[in-house]
């Protein structure tokens, strides 16, 4: 990205003596569910630019912490491994706006999410199509071809995120799952790209919170695909696979 990020929010560990998101990784199957809401509690994220889009927290916030304890409850970590053991070494999130025009660019409600290491090496982006959005003649699935264009261009990356209206995401699920082996049991919970990627690729939803959401996720932001619903197919796959 040429341009400086609009948003920066660090990723600290407040007791590092406590459970850690690095401390679960490290021995998954010895943790509950309440010790993983534990890690998140002694997790600090914090924004050093004031007012940051609320769309744009939530992600981060779903990415670093729900989706790391949901895949956790599922079962997806198997599946998904080194995308989610590598969210435990994220120290930083640079977030930057897209821009569009030919002869005067101008900032327009897209953003990527660069979650990096201690170095400041992005290792797993995530793309936002925020739901002011007004999208005209781009599709959704037109600014995931471009998304997946710009990843293709970072080396040792271990998975992405593609965030969009919950509606948008619907219609984009089957796409998605076509473009990531979703026919396959075991391959539509990897959500594995075809190379050169060859990573997992999430499909985010940002929409009005669900009455049955489970105790720890956020309400607002829910993966869509892969599908969780079918949590007793993950567990039986990851128990074959042992």
């Amino acid at each position: 990205m040429s341009q400086p990020p609009v948003y920066k929010f660090d990723v600290q560990v407040l007791n590092s003596e406590a459970i850690s998101p690095d401390s679960i990784v490290r021995s998954p199957r010895t943790f509950k569910p309440q010790d993983l809401l534990a890690a998140r509690q002694n997790m600090d994220i914090i924004c050093s630019s004031p007012d940051p889009a609320p769309a744009v927290a939530e992600l981060v916030e779903f990415i670093l912490g729900d989706f790391f304890i949901q895949a956790h409850r599922t079962g997806l970590y198997n599946r998904q491994k080194n995308l989610w053991e590598s969210l435990s070494k994220v120290t930083s999130v640079s977030v930057f706006q897209l821009r569009s025009g030919i002869f005067k660019r101008v900032p327009v409600p897209l953003f990527d999410l660069h979650l990096q290491d201690f170095r400041g090496r992005p290792f797993i982006l995530g793309h936002l199509v925020d739901p002011t959005f007004e999208a005209g003649k781009t599709s959704s699935e037109t600014l995931l071809k471009r998304f997946l264009r710009r990843a293709e261009k970072l080396p040792g990356l271990t998975g992405l995120f593609f965030c969009c209206p919950a509606q948008e995401a619907q219609s984009l699920r089957t796409a998605v799952s076509k473009l990531t082996g979703g026919d396959d049991p075991v391959g539509r919970y990897e959500a594995r790209l075809p190379e050169p990627l060859s990573v997992p690729l999430n499909l985010v939803g940002l929409g009005p919170p669900e009455p049955d959401r489970k105790p720890g996720l956020r309400s607002a932001v829910h993966l869509v695909h892969p599908d969780l619903s079918a949590i007793k197919r993950i567990r039986a796959a990851a128990v074959r696979e042992e």
